[in-house]
């Protein structure tokens, strides 16, 4: 009821972002194990990844410049999962009864 009635402010609300693991709010957001996600950081981050030490520096430099790239995951079975609507075939497809995310091998 105080959300429709409610004076227009200065500032816009916006949510500081909550540490998963004990619910505690995060002043500084830190580089960690997900440094593809947007709270870990982006490709400014992956001087510390060691998977990137032997790589030439002709395809460091193609691949700072890259739109965007595969990284293989675990399904997360999505509440909007994005790979439903973007499958050119219709094979995924969200099971109403429990949300799960199945593919269509057929």
């Amino acid at each position: 009821q105080h959300l429709h009635n409610a004076p227009e402010g200065k500032h816009l609300p916006t949510a500081r972002p909550r540490s998963l693991i004990d619910g505690k709010r995060m002043d500084k957001i830190i580089w960690g194990p997900n440094w593809e996600e947007l709270l870990g950081g982006e490709f400014e981050k992956r001087a510390r990844d060691r998977n990137f030490d032997k790589i030439q520096k002709e395809m460091y430099g193609q691949f700072e410049n890259t739109f965007m790239m595969y990284l293989p995951r675990l399904c997360e079975h999505c509440l909007n999962p994005s790979c439903v609507a973007t499958c050119p075939s219709g094979a995924i497809y969200k099971r109403e009864e429990d949300g799960i995310v199945l593919i269509d091998q057929d």
